[in-house]
């Protein structure tokens, strides 16, 4: 049986809400929250460099563990 087709981004996300769950809860251990692993998180001029960064490697790890 072939997948549906992926239209827009929601397609993916109610995909499999358990990873997205999990996704959700490791970002927080690792010291990024989100209100909710549905929404969209933003960026604004009063996150520093090592602000980015810290999300990008709290990201990084997050997906590895979750997706690999």
């Amino acid at each position: 049986m072939i997948p549906p087709s992926v239209t827009k981004p929601w397609d993916r996300v109610r995909e499999d809400a358990a990873a997205r769950d999990e996704f959700a809860v490791r970002l927080r251990l690792e010291g990024i929250f989100l209100a909710s692993p549905l929404h969209l998180a933003f960026l604004f001029p009063a996150h520093s460099d090592s602000d980015v960064e810290e999300i990008l490697r709290a990201l990084k790890a997050t997906l590895e563990v979750v997706f690999s």
